[in-house]
């Protein structure tokens, strides 16, 4: 039973049962073939994780926090509300 990736909404069969767009489902492979052939889905092949990079961040500096405290400031007019 192969894993399909939905490309435009429809109703899987049952009521109230839409799929979205971006939706994997699992279906036989007659009814596979069918949603190809009306373009409603695309294979999907099962996503694999990404390799961890050599090249890591660099850590944080000693002399710097990491929760910086907001900028407060002074009096004055209020930014523009939009």
């Amino acid at each position: 039973m192969p894993h399909v990736r939905v490309l435009r909404p429809f109703n899987n069969g049952t009521h109230h049962a839409f799929v979205r767009p971006g939706d994997v489902l699992m279906v036989s492979d007659e009814r596979a073939a069918d949603l190809m052939r009306n373009s409603l889905v695309e294979p999907f092949a099962e996503m694999k994780a990404a390799p961890v990079p050599e090249n890591k961040a660099a850590p944080l500096p000693a002399n710097k926090n990491e929760a910086d405290p907001p900028v407060r400031r002074g009096p004055g007019r209020p930014p523009k509300v939009r």
